[in-house]
């Protein structure tokens, strides 16, 4: 990983519900542009980082920045709803299935 001063950092969550952060590199104290960098991060705070496999440096004339990370998520994401609606269809069908098969368990037991 290589960055300049003025590139942005990109973590991303490690967790689920954990939010993205970006940020702008400030400072370079690797040598030839490794890490550690000084980054600021969009609530303002400064701190030293050591990026993990969870970050990406984006070059400072991409854009990225100035989208923040709310739209770049949103730019980023490839989803059409159709894993939704098949998920929740699989579920209806599910759902189908298992009344199907109590009114059939209800009807075994009271042909006896």
């Amino acid at each position: 990983m290589h960055a300049q001063v003025g590139d942005r950092l990109h973590v991303f969550g490690r967790h689920v519900g954990n939010s993205e952060k970006m940020g702008q590199i400030v400072e370079v104290r690797g040598e030839d542009g490794s890490p550690p960098y000084v980054v600021r991060f969009e609530d303002g705070h400064e701190t030293l980082v050591f990026p993990g496999p969870d970050a990406v440096v984006k070059p400072a004339g991409d854009g990225a920045g100035k989208k923040g990370p709310a739209a770049s998520k949103a730019a980023g994401s490839k989803t059409t709803g159709k894993p939704k609606a098949a998920a929740s269809s699989k579920a209806a069908a599910s759902s189908k299935g298992q009344a199907k098969a109590k009114t059939k368990a209800k009807g075994t037991k009271s042909g006896r």
